[in-house]
């Protein structure tokens, strides 16, 4: 989802739910999770006085997202660990494609040599007006980065695109992106998330 929707809390709200049903959880984000990826998130992420560039920032999304990929959720995925991941590639085909104009079918194959194909078994996404999570945001005095600080459009254009790519994606692999009310309470969101989870996999509480 955009900026202030909760995605930080409810990843980290499902990932104690997890382990509390006796489950091994590696929670982790995108850009970031290894040395490598969180130097390239600070170039990403920093520089509010820099020209947008789809492209640079993309390849460097590439280069994280590599790194990421190899070093953590692949080898935990073989491990047997749950992996809650805070974004992953589908904010690329948002923020560097459909906002800022790159080659959608482009960033997805890149996407998949990247991620040598690995595809998410559920992507949750948070959906709310940007007007009144960006406000909320504030509200919470956290600090912001270059994405945060954007005008309304841009954030209005970014729920669009994962509206937009919500509904491609479903088209192609039905339930794999599930939308949720951003606007909900934090226990609300936590507590449907929790039966998408645990209907996707045939989870029993412990």
């Amino acid at each position: 989802g955009g900026e202030g929707c909760g995605k930080s809390t409810q990843i980290a709200n499902l990932a104690a739910h997890l382990k509390s049903l006796g489950f091994s959880v590696v929670q982790t984000r995108e850009p970031g999770g290894t040395p490598v990826a969180e130097a390239l998130r600070q170039v990403v992420l920093t520089g509010n006085d820099q020209p947008s560039d789809p492209m640079g920032e993309f390849l460097i999304m590439c280069a994280a997202r590599r790194s990421h990929c190899r070093d953590v959720i692949i080898p935990a995925l073989t491990k047997g660990h749950w992996v809650l991941v805070d974004r992953f590639y589908d904010s690329s085909w948002v923020y560097q494609g459909f906002v800022q104009g790159l080659d959608t079918k482009w960033i997805d194959q890149m996407n998949e040599r990247v991620t040598d194909g690995l595809v998410p078994g559920l992507t949750v996404l948070l959906d709310g007006d940007p007007a009144l999570t960006i406000e909320r945001l504030k509200e919470r005095g956290e600090s912001t980065n270059r994405f945060d600080v954007k005008p309304l459009r841009f954030h209005q254009k970014v729920r669009q695109g994962f509206l937009k790519r919500t509904e491609l994606v479903n088209k192609k692999t039905p339930k794999r992106m599930a939308v949720i009310d951003a606007l909900y309470s934090m226990d609300e969101i936590s507590s449907i998330i929790q039966t998408i989870v645990h209907k996707r996999w045939g989870l029993t509480h412990g």
